[in-house]
């Protein structure tokens, strides 16, 4: 018997709704491709994830381009992919995939096309130039294994991606081997998006613009880094060739080899690189740093640790500094072939705060522990450098050259060279101030325990060396030769020398700054062959208010305060120790005037700016004269507190 069975109209209703949520297609065989309903759609296999380039909006939905490819790779799909009402915003990975692997493939055998030729194409390319991916791709901490492409003949982006101005999270490149042209990365040839805690590792090279995980960096890359080594003509890093957007908690540690412009971690920035460092080894012709090649940005509390070398503008964090850099150091040997050499930048244009380098440098001209050169607009300020430093003209513990600003800074350096040696600065054209030296310095000419060569621009003030000075003429325990002015400083190390040796300078010449001295004082033993003196090996600018105490050794020209004078008007209330020196003469050549000699007693004995001290102030308050059997000290407000402390530059 048939029977009629009668549906209630709201029951019709709701089926036919129910049907329409539930048909992806009009058939039971449809399939969900978002089953955790995140919008993010399940890459399970390398077909699928080469769909993506056909949906580069990371909808679901395939572009008009070749809607068959997509669908091919994501068969029997639901419409929308089974996403959540507000629709698809990505893709993600399900596992781990190999290009050399046929269980990574849905088809189960590897595709040639992909593994061999020119390799697999870089998605956006297919479309009108460089339509980047939109999308998001979490990689779920998954990685793409031996991702290889060999198109270094005229295509530029190359990488998984050729452009991402999406997000790109938790992926790992791994064991990739890409040859480009330019513009060439790992995970991306170029990011104007956002990419996050992804990784690569393998072999790449390019032209220009290459980098370990991103060609070129727009966007922001977080917690991110690379193994990689980088082989580049120009503009090559570890982690990215050039950098024009931001960096944070980063690193690389491959090995980065090019002509110019190059970084262990960025070729160039011109954005922010924060709290990131490099490992990675470098080697460029030109402008090479550990971290960046050159700088144009900002960089903040990151360090490099790997061996730069290379030729000119070479430095330990940054070959070519044009932006701020604080709170950062290097660490890694810095070998340059030639000039402007640096512990952390080879050239400084800008601000170098708080920062520091303990690398050994090795170069020819203008190399320092810190900068090999420092130009007038450049700056360095509470920063040190503890390392050894060869080079063989201006190089000095801190800075080879300095034409700027050095301020509360020191080395700690063993220094050698030829000529125009310091253990701060090599060869000075500007202002020095509450500065200091604590290492040793080796040289033939102009050299010094601070600064080799104080040039007529150049002022130190508030300024010391303790270390122990060693060469042939020129020879000073704060300044080899002095053209500059010179005020409330002091040398306490040992000096040695042939000609022109002096405990403060070696050779003080009248000149468009006079050459001067003042307040100003000499602790160490001085010895020399021809022209040694407490004070001054050879001098013929003004000295005012100033002392030597310590032992005075020499053949010819030996004299407690000046081994040779040649200029007695401008020389006025200086004295020397005629106990502690061993020396009963001012001078040994030229006159005396404006020099006595004191004892000990009589140089420790008053108690402020009186009896022979009583013209000291004329120049300013800069002494300290202590308690009874004590030398006068210098004040200075070293700490940078605005309180003058007593004594802290060599209380006796």
């Amino acid at each position: 018997m048939n029977r009629t069975i009668l549906i209630p109209a709201f029951l019709v209703t709701a089926m036919m709704a129910a049907a329409v949520i539930g048909l992806g297609c009009a058939n039971a065989s449809a399939r969900d491709y978002d089953v955790d309903g995140d919008g993010l759609i399940e890459v399970s296999n390398l077909e699928q994830l080469n769909a993506i380039r056909w949906d580069l909006d990371a909808d679901g939905v395939a572009d008009d381009s070749d809607a068959d490819s997509y669908t091919s790779a994501f068969a029997d799909a639901a419409s929308g992919m089974g996403c959540p009402i507000s629709g698809c915003v990505g893709y993600e990975l399900t596992r781990n995939l190999d290009f050399d692997t046929a269980g990574s493939y849905a088809s189960g055998e590897v595709n040639a096309e992909w593994t061999s030729g020119a390799g697999w194409p870089p998605m956006g390319s297919h479309a009108a130039p460089f339509q980047p991916f939109q999308g998001t791709l979490d990689g779920g901490g998954y990685t793409i294994a031996n991702l290889f492409i060999d198109r270094a003949s005229g295509v530029t982006h190359a990488g998984l991606f050729a452009e991402s101005s999406g997000e790109i999270r938790g992926v790992g490149i791994v064991d990739a081997s890409i040859k480009g042209s330019n513009i060439v990365g790992a995970l991306a040839g170029a990011n104007n998006g956002v990419i996050l805690e992804s990784y690569s590792t393998g072999v790449l090279s390019g032209f220009r613009d290459v980098g370990g995980l991103v060609g070129a960096n727009h966007g922001e890359i977080n917690g991110s880094y690379s193994e990689a080594s980088v082989t580049v003509g120009i503009l090559g890093g570890g982690l990215v060739g050039p950098n024009f957007g931001e960096i944070n908690d980063s690193y690389a540690t491959g090995e980065i080899s090019g002509m110019d412009l190059v970084g262990g971690l960025v070729g160039a920035n011109r954005g922010a690189i924060n709290d990131s460092y490099s490992e990675a080894s470098v080697t460029a012709s030109l402008v090479g740093g550990g971290l960046v090649g050159p700088n144009y940005g900002e960089i903040n509390g990151s360090y490099a640790t790997g061996v730069t070398s290379g030729k000119d503008i070479v430095g330990g964090l940054v070959g070519l500094n044009q932006g701020p850099i604080t709170g950062s150091y290097a660490t890694g040997a810095v070998f340059g072939q030639g000039d402007d050499v640096g512990g952390l930048a080879g050239v400084n244009y800008n601000l170098i705060t708080d920062s520091y380098s303990e690398a050994k440098v090795t170069g020819r001209h203008r190399v320092g522990g810190l900068v090999g050169i420092n130009p007038s607009s450049g700056e360095i300020g509470a920063s040190y450098a503890a390392n050894v430093v060869s080079g063989d003209i201006g190089a000095g513990g801190l800075a080879g050259w300095n034409d700027g600003e050095i301020h509360g800074s020191y080395a700690g350096s063993t220094v050698t060279g030829e000529d125009d040696i310091g253990g701060l600065v090599g060869k000075n054209n500007g202002p020095i101030t509450m500065s200091y030296t604590a290492g040793s310095v080796s040289a033939s000419h102009r050299v010094g325990g601070l600064v080799g060569d104080n040039n007529n621009d150049g002022t130190i003030s508030s300024s010391y060396s303790s270390s122990e000075v060693l060469g042939s003429d020129d020879v000073g325990g704060l300044v080899g030769e002095n053209q500059g002015a010179i005020s409330a400083s002091y040398a306490a190390g040992d000096v040695s020398g042939e000609r022109d040796t002096g405990g403060l300078v070696g050779e003080n010449l009248l000149s468009e700054r006079a050459g001067s001295i003042v307040a100003s004082y000499a602790s160490g033993n001085v010895r020399g062959m021809i022209r040694v003196g407490g004070l001054v090996g050879w001098n013929n600018g003004p000295i005012s208010a100033s002392y030597a105490m310590g032992g005075v050794f020499g053949e010819s020209g030996a004299g407690g305060l000046i081994g040779e004078n040649e200029n007695a008007d401008t020389i006025s209330a200086n004295y020397w120790d005629t106990e502690t020196s061993g020396q009963a003469s001012a001078v040994g050549y030229g006159p005396s005037s404006g020099s006595e000699g004191k004892t000990t007693a009589e140089l420790q004995s008053p108690a402020g700016y009186s009896g022979i001290y009583g013209a000291w102030d004329q120049d300013g308050d800069f002494w300290d004269f202590g308690g009874s059997g004590q030398y006068p000290a210098l004040k200075v407000d070293f700490d940078g507190d605005g309180t003058a402390t007593s004594g802290e530059f060599g209380s006796q």
